[in-house]
């Protein structure tokens, strides 16, 4: 008996070990799904196709500006940590992105699917759940990882970079994903929406890696400890200038990542079973005696049949119009809303006091440009997501086919959607056009110019809430419908420019044709010349001598009209297509 007792205690011991009693069948079933997933493919696609073009781009930049072969020899080592080191940067920044978008659906979607309730009914723990959903999503993105060893190994051949660098900015890498994945994991608890969750995480980081490290900027050794992006640069820069850079430790840093995990996680841990039965058992108020009010006597002749017809409300425009009035601006986020404009004006106020106070132009200067790209930044991602919700959220909750059988016409209805996206996202952009306009009146800004400014902005409006519409029309799923409005603003104005820009600086320096670089450098141009940032910098170029813009520079104008010319049809194409996939993809 004691023998089989020592026994038996061992088993449980090593039962205790084993990796699936902190995982359950949760990390097996994630994998498995991942697997059979069209989007896995299509990130592991992407990823390295962008990486790819990026080695390319960089090795002509680096090394076919060198004709000489011995110089060229000479120069490989360089080529080789520019390269290493874009390649880190690269997915760094990209891994951080995927965690985000990855995890931002990981409980909301057994919400979604009500899942979550059948799986707190198995012996299944939330701690299980919650880990298995984690490393799940941790070990796709490192198998993205792993797709840079053989380049990074390939490249190490030509010398020059240290292994020191190379497990650092992995360990620095691997620890701030893990943070992220825990903290979207955390917000998708208690958002159904990705969008929601990406904003949130992408919010509460800003203030965690970005925010308190810039507040500590005065103390570098500590700012640089609890900050990755700063680590990472302080980290590159130790590569190319040895010596030259302030102390840093990165275990330090790794350390402080993993410390603000820990909380996240458990937080994650206990609050999965109180949403999971939030959403299975209906919590219902207490209905109180419906008492009839009291009317008056001298009011009865008012609800006799022959005055009914004075009691009927009229509506404005169609039933569309009507209910769009009578739809909240913002909903149950109209707090959040209000706080972000609050805590930006807040922002606005104390840099400028600070400012007065210390006699400072520059504090004042900094903290207008800041409130401003704050507010910008806030009114463009109100306007890209607001569109692409108005059809979807019907589609989820199952009102779009009643909407589509009622003698309500496409026209009416599209009518209906545009006045109500114009509603909300008048909100996010008023404080942006009350602080240009103050600052325009400070620098006495031209009249023309804002006028100018204006038109640019709601042609660029346009084109975000025509092709929001679009995709919420085309798609079924709210957030399928954020994620392509914003990827199409960020290809046309960011990636498509950015890409040419790299064709154009790798191939000045080479030996291609005459003919293959001026299309290269017309086409980086056009595409940039033609994003509203291009035509805006422009137009604040040419507007500080009080003079017409378009007089100094003619191509100004070519590029005006273009950009009006294209995005304004295309505007009222994306529409029309819209109202055509309004009885497509209904479920």
């Amino acid at each position: 008996m004691g023998v089989m007792t020592t026994t038996a205690r061992i088993i449980s011991f090593l039962g205790l070990l084993n990796p699936n009693r902190c995982t359950g069948p949760i990390f097996t079933k994630e994998l498995r799904v991942a697997s059979r997933r069209r989007r896995s493919y299509i990130f592991r696609t992407v990823y390295l196709a962008l990486l790819m073009l990026l080695m390319l781009l960089i090795w002509f930049e680096a090394v076919d500006s060198f004709d000489a072969n011995s110089v060229r020899m000479s120069r490989m080592s360089r080529a080789a940590m520019i390269i290493a080191s874009s390649i880190a940067w690269f997915q760094f920044i990209a891994l951080q992105i995927l965690a985000v978008i990855l995890l931002s659906t990981a409980i909301s979607e057994e919400i979604y699917h009500r899942t979550l309730g059948v799986l707190m009914s198995t012996p299944i723990t939330s701690r299980q759940i919650v880990t298995g959903k984690l490393l799940s999503k941790l070990l796709q993105m490192l198998h993205m990882f792993a797709m840079t060893l053989p380049l990074l190994a390939l490249i190490r051949v030509f010398g020059g970079i240290p292994w020191s660098y190379l497990i650092a900015t992995f360990c620095i890498t691997l620890a701030t994903i893990i943070f992220l994945s825990c903290l979207t994991l955390f917000f998708s608890i208690y958002f159904k929406r990705a969008y929601v969750v990406m904003i949130f995480t992408v919010a509460t980081a800003g203030i965690l890696l970005g925010l308190i490290p810039l507040i500590f900027s005065e103390f570098e050794s500590i700012a640089i400890h609890i900050s990755p992006y700063l680590g990472f640069t302080i980290e590159t820069e130790n590569m190319f200038y040895p010596g030259n850079t302030p102390y840093f430790h990165w275990p330090i840093l790794c350390i402080y990542l993993l410390a603000l995990c820990i909380p996240v996680y458990i937080l994650a841990c206990r609050k999965v079973r109180k949403v999971a039965l939030a959403h299975t058992t209906a919590r219902r108020k207490r209905q109180e005696e419906y008492i009839p009010p009291k009317i008056k006597r001298k009011s009865d002749i008012l609800y006799r049949p022959l005055f009914l017809h004075a009691l009927i409300r009229k509506t404005l425009g169609t039933g569309m119009i009507w209910k769009e009035f009578l739809t909240p601006v913002l909903g149950r986020f109209r707090f959040l809303v209000y706080g972000a404009i609050l805590l930006f004006v807040l922002m606005l106020l104390i840099g400028m006091l600070v400012g007065i106070l210390f006699g400072s132009l520059e504090i004042m200067g900094f903290t207008l440009v800041a409130s401003v790209i704050a507010f910008f930044s806030l009114a463009v991602l109100f306007t890209a997501i607001v569109p692409a919700a108005c059809i979807t959220s019907e589609k989820e909750s199952r009102t779009w086919p009643i909407l589509l059988s009622t003698p309500i016409t496409h026209n009416q209805i599209l009518a209906g959607k545009l006045v109500g996206i114009v509603r909300r996202i008048l909100i996010a952009w008023s404080p942006f056009f009350f602080v240009f306009a103050l600052i325009a009146h400070i620098v006495d800004f031209p009249v023309a110019a804002l006028i100018q400014l204006l038109v640019l902005s709601l042609t660029a409006m346009a084109f975000l809430v025509a092709s929001g519409i679009y995709f919420s029309a085309r798609l079924r799923r709210t957030t399928p419908a954020v994620i392509s409005n914003l990827a199409l603003a960020a290809t046309l104005w960011g990636l498509v420019p950015a890409v040419f820009f790299a064709f154009n600086e790798a191939y000045s320096y080479s030996n291609a044709p005459r003919s293959v670089v001026r299309f290269i450098r017309w086409m980086y141009n056009l595409t940039w010349n033609l994003t509203p940032t291009a035509l805006a910098v422009n137009l604040l170029e040419y507007s500080r001598d009080n003079t017409i813009w378009f007089y100094q520079s003619p191509d100004t104008l070519k590029y005006w009209l273009a950009y009006l010319g294209l995005y304004i049809p295309a505007s009222i194409i994306l529409l029309q297509r819209a109202k055509a996939n309004f009885r497509r993809h209904l479920t």
